[in-house]
């Protein structure tokens, strides 16, 4: 759902030079749940085609930024290569960063402001039970906890979108 609804609001914003990939934990191949494509059907977002991917060493090094769900998300990909923790936030975690740090300036590299933002970030307190930056992952879980999760997910990635417009 993350992924959908990231997808979504970079292409209404217009941001063409971001490209969108989601990677989990699990086995890859898996198509999304029948919730997940039911509740962001409901939002005009098709997850039908989805298939899903094990993160891993490439994904990470590919990536500018990798946002995660929990801390065991984080923690297992924050540790795929050199410099992964810095690209490597839960999403709550990146959003709550980036709008109390200063705006990234248009001539600011998108790295450097990763780094500015990161300065803030206690690498001990990722490794707690306290569940303060994750989202719940509603796999297994009724409707309403996929739907609660979808609203939550779609106001952070309207976050995500505003820090990533400059």
């Amino acid at each position: 759902m993350a992924e959908g609804l990231f997808r979504h609001h970079i292409r209404s914003a217009g941001l063409s030079d971001f490209s969108v990939s989601s990677a989990g934990l699990l086995e890859g191949g898996r198509a999304a749940s029948a919730q997940a494509i039911a509740v962001l059907g409901d939002r005009g977002i098709d997850l039908s085609t989805h298939l899903s991917r094990t993160v891993d060493q490439t994904i990470i090094g590919q990536a500018d930024l990798a946002l995660c769900m929990e801390r065991q998300h984080l923690r297992a990909a924050a540790v795929l290569g050199v410099g992964a923790f810095g690209k490597t936030f839960t999403v709550k975690e990146f959003v709550r960063l980036g709008l109390d740090a200063a705006p990234r300036g248009r001539e600011e590299p998108f790295t450097a402001w990763l780094a500015r933002i990161g300065t803030k970030r206690d690498p001990q307190k990722l490794l707690s039970p306290d569940a303060a930056d994750e989202v719940a992952d509603p796999v297994g879980g009724t409707r309403r906890q996929f739907e609660d999760t979808a609203e939550e997910l779609d106001l952070l990635m309207r976050g995500v979108k505003l820090l990533l417009s400059g």
